[in-house]
């Protein structure tokens, strides 16, 4: 597997891989980079909401694996503007100690449409609600010139 020398790692990667990309729906897609298979790509869409915020919103995050994990856990990264999440800003996910990349994606997306009861952190931005649904009209073009340089979405 490229951009991993640790059989083991590698090994722990796909069977990751495989889960996550046979346990999610349709409005979950997940690629893994092809220069480096511990770095995913992942697109939510078809999330709206609890007030409509999110609708037609489509919202790209990236996930970085650590050679460790699952004794560290993965660094997830939004790379679309959502109205919650800072862009580039890592997310914590400590309190959520889970190996299960499925799972933590999930948590993300609950939390992102929970986003009122997130608790104030470096990575939480504060917007309104008609901010929110901008972001999410603008997001398929954000994420058009997104995939046209680094993405395979």
């Amino acid at each position: 597997m490229e951009g991993v020398h640790n059989p083991r790692f590698a090994r722990v990667i796909q069977a990751q891989y495989k889960k996550v990309t046979s346990a999610i729906g349709n409005s979950i897609k997940v690629v893994m980079c092809p220069q480096n298979v511990s770095t995913w790509y992942v697109l939510l869409k078809d999330i709206t909401g609890l007030k409509s915020e999110f609708q037609d919103g489509e919202y790209i995050l990236s996930i970085s694996i650590p050679e460790n994990y699952p004794l560290n856990m993965p660094t997830i990264t939004f790379l679309s503007e959502n109205g919650v999440y800072k862009i580039g800003q890592s997310i914590c996910m400590d309190a959520h100690r889970t190996t299960d990349i499925t799972q933590l994606i999930m948590i993300i997306i609950s939390n992102l449409i929970s986003w009122e009861s997130l608790p104030s952190s470096p990575e939480i931005t504060n917007t309104t609600i008609e901010h929110k649904r901008q972001l999410a009209k603008l997001s398929r073009q954000q994420n058009e010139r997104l995939t046209q340089h680094s993405l395979l979405l």
